[in-house]
């Protein structure tokens, strides 16, 4: 599992860097101060990262998901298994022990 979140970062960075990079090497790799400039980068970094972002993001929550419910099912069958071997231990006992009564 661990394997699979090292290749979930190493896409989601792959997904936001790529863009960036044809951007800057495409309208010249220096800073600008120009206000309309900077507008522009947001724009077309929100429509080039932000899809495949989002399909990360609900694929990052479904795998969560998915945890979650095998950690619940692990939960569930640990406490069948507890109480079966409760029950088992119950029918053990003696018969004296469990026909005493309070006077």
């Amino acid at each position: 599992m661990k394997n699979f979140y090292l290749v979930f970062w190493v896409v989601a960075a792959f997904v936001f860097i790529v863009p960036m990079g044809f951007y800057f090497l495409e309208f010249s790799g220096s800073l600008s101060s120009d206000p309309e400039k900077w507008a522009f980068f947001g724009s077309y970094v929100a429509g080039a990262v932000g899809a495949p972002m989002q399909f990360l993001a609900v694929a990052g929550l479904i795998i969560t998901l998915r945890s979650q419910q095998k950690q619940l099912d692990d939960q569930a069958q640990s406490a069948i298994d507890e109480r079966v071997e409760a029950e088992q231990l119950v029918r053990g006992c003696p018969r004296r022990f469990t026909s005493l009564s309070m006077v």
